[in-house]
């Protein structure tokens, strides 16, 4: 935070959008720029929860909207992601030492009094002599997000980039670079993109691969033609580790279309031995730990995105043919992440080295419990007994619960006694079993909200179980049973908790993107909960549902070709 207050409850986002920033540069200092960075593009990417798939929902709201009903409704992950994301933005094209002091400046005017937005905009702006206001209003006012086209070409000398904005004009820096064989980076180049169209010149010898949108220059997706042997060999050599990791994403992406489209279809053996190739790699994984491996349970084709139990399925296909492949080696560095002896000059680099070295060694048995042997049971087993750390424990529980073990409901209620006994890991508990994938989760779920260790006027108790469950799409909103327990909560909770119950009606945002058979019972779901509250009472969840169903019409308009027209619309 700071000494500085906003002029009005719409600018909270100011100060914890800077706050944010800060902090990150901080964790950035312990773990690592690229660590940090890469998980910033993991948040952003991430499926359901991920920022980017949030800001484009029937839920969303600008970073700075022009109504709401409760200041909490201002509390949003857009508030703690998508807008310093935008702060970072405005850095990038500041460069560090001017965005510094532009930051010293407006603390020092406005220090001990009440600043509005367009009073940190100027400030930056006489830092840089740059004029940020146009680009500040479009990033603030408006939801969504740029998505660029990018076309490529060659001839005599010179590589042209032609970018075009295919959703609506922004303004954003965007980096670029083009790069040899070997990774070398031939030419880069920060752009502040203005206009629908832009054109980006190198004059550069014939690159082997072009990278973009490095570091996460800009909050927003490239869409550009590439080969698959520049893929791959993109994913081996760039030296950008967000770069890098787009290119594996989109590597993966194509192939769990393929897999989506044909559910008999083996996974690709090249691409399980690059997964392996790159778990082998110290040098990258001693910079970014576990996080390069990611593989998330999400495709970018909206054909496809939204069948949430199809995906982890999936997704589940990948990791068991990793697994199966590569059992005995995967065992192998599982016990070597065990064993190994965190090393670093100081205290905290052997930290921020055993933190990376617990992700792989977690990674290790997350694919291996896909084998869901006896032997592997004990593996996890041993884990949760006698874990070097809580993320051990929490990481082997979650595993257990899923797996086919015959004692996991005794190994629960034991954990459930352990862990009950500190509010951090109850909450850690608790997420688990809100979000567990086991066959018997609803259950799990309900006899641990039963529990007299569970509170419902707890904020912690609310989003660990009932948060983790609304996430858990699958369940939550593509089966019967699901569906009648998030109405439940949903419901109970409003009067409780106004802004927990708001992000689990978020969940429904995507609504008009998933299959028609999901259309009449979700919007029925919608309709029975504004039925059950009262308005007076409950005006943010009401109004949040209410607006919600108004910006669904196509599962709207099934419902109501069913049931008559929705009265509490108006």
């Amino acid at each position: 935070g700071s000494e500085v207050t906003g002029r009005s409850p719409f600018e909270i986002w100011l100060n914890e959008a800077v706050t944010v920033f800060v902090s990150n540069e901080f964790l950035s200092f312990c773990f690592g720029d690229e660590t940090i960075r890469l998980g910033d593009a993991l948040t952003l990417l991430a499926p359901g929860a991920g920022i980017l798939a949030q800001d484009i929902s029937a839920g969303a709201m600008p970073i700075e909207p022009d109504g709401f009903n409760d200041c909490n409704e201002l509390i949003t992950s857009v508030t703690y992601v998508k807008a310093p994301e935008f702060v970072r933005m405005i850095q990038t094209l500041m460069g560090n030492e001017q965005f510094v002091k532009g930051l010293d400046a407006y603390h020092s005017k406005y220090k001990h009094s009440n600043a509005s937005r367009a009073d940190w905009v100027t400030a930056m702006g006489e830092s840089s002599g740059q004029d940020f206001t146009e680009m500040a209003a479009g990033w603030l006012k408006k939801t969504g997000y740029p998505i660029v086209a990018v076309d490529r070409s060659y001839d005599n000398g010179k590589y042209v980039l032609e970018l075009s904005q295919t959703n609506g004009e922004w303004q954003f820096p965007f980096v670029a670079a083009v790069c040899s064989a070997d990774g070398t980076v031939l030419a880069e180049k920060t752009e502040w993109v203005k206009t629908k169209d832009h054109t980006i010149v190198f004059e550069t010898e014939e690159p082997a691969f072009v990278s973009l949108n490095r570091g996460y220059s800009f909050f927003g997706k490239v869409k550009y033609g590439v080969t698959e042997e520049e893929l791959f060999l993109q994913v081996r050599k760039d030296k950008d580790v967000v770069a890098r990791y787009s290119a594996w994403y989109r590597l993966w992406d194509t192939e769990k279309m393929r897999l989506l489209k044909d559910e008999d279809a083996a996974v690709r053996e090249d691409l399980v031995d690059l997964y392996f190739e790159l778990f082998q790699d110290e040098e990258l994984l001693n910079r970014v730990g576990a996080k390069f491996l990611t593989i998330f349970s999400s495709v970018e084709d909206e054909t496809y995105a939204h069948k949430y139990r199809e995906l982890y399925e999936m997704r589940k296909r990948i990791s068991t043919a990793i697994a199966k492949k590569y059992s005995s080696k995967l065992k192998e560095l599982y016990n070597h992440y065990a064993s190994v002896v965190a090393s670093g000059k100081t205290y905290l680099e052997k930290q921020t080295h055993a933190v990376k070295n617990r992700q792989l060694k977690n990674l290790c048995l997350g694919l291996l419990s896909r084998l869901d042997t006896p032997e592997v049971h004990a593996i996890i087993k041993g884990q949760l007994d006698n874990p070097t750390a809580a993320t051990d424990k929490y990481a082997a529980l979650g595993l257990y619960l899923e797996s086919s073990a015959a004692d996991k409901m005794e190994v629960l209620h034991q954990q459930e006694e352990v862990l009950k006994q500190n509010l951090v890991s109850w909450e850690m508990f608790l997420y688990i079993v809100g979000g567990t994938d086991a066959e018997n989760g609803l259950a799990l779920i309900k006899d641990v909200s039963s529990s007299a260790s569970f509170r419902i006027d707890q904020s912690n108790d609310q989003r660990g179980l009932f948060g983790s469950f609304a996430r858990n799409k699958k369940r939550s909103l593509q089966t019967a049973p699901g569906r009648a327990y998030l109405q439940e909560i949903i419901i109970k909770l409003a009067p409780v908790n106004e802004y927990t119950t708001g992000h689990l009606v978020k969940v429904l945002g995507n609504l008009d993107k998933m299959d028609a058979e999901y259309h009449v019972p979700l919007i029925g779901l919608m309709v029975n909960i504004l039925q059950a509250l009262n308005v007076e009472k409950t005006p943010s969840v009401y109004n949040t549902v209410k607006r919600m169903i108004m910006e669904l019409p196509i599962a709207r308009e099934a419902y109501e070709k069913e049931n008559g027209k929705i009265e509490e619309l108006g």
